[in-house]
């Protein structure tokens, strides 16, 4: 059982996350098997940028569906929120998203 927090979907909320997300698909580390519908949603993808250098996608900018990207970059956040240090695959360093 995993205990899920809530995530607000604001552009400061959600930067860490969007930047963690860029880092992994930049340095080629999110591998997704040449997906071919979470290409097309990637090649969808709208980022908005405030002020003090936030970053969030957005889906009414976007143009088409990214749904799959935001579904991704919210597990990521729960993902790298989790703490829980008794859980096997964290222990043995095997993480799925």
């Amino acid at each position: 059982n995993y205990t899920l927090s809530p995530l607000k979907q604001g552009i400061a909320s959600l930067s860490p996350y969007t930047k963690e997300f860029e880092r992994l698909v930049f340095s080629n580390k999110l591998l997704h098997g040449g997906h071919p519908i979470l290409r097309w949603m990637m090649g969808n993808v709208v980022i908005d940028t405030d002020t003090n250098g936030n970053i969030k996608i957005n889906k009414q900018k976007s143009g088409n569906k990214i749904d799959g990207i935001a579904a991704t970059i919210n597990a990521l956040a729960q993902f790298m929120d989790f703490t829980d240090d008794s859980d096997l695959y964290i222990k043995k360093d095997i993480r799925f998203l």
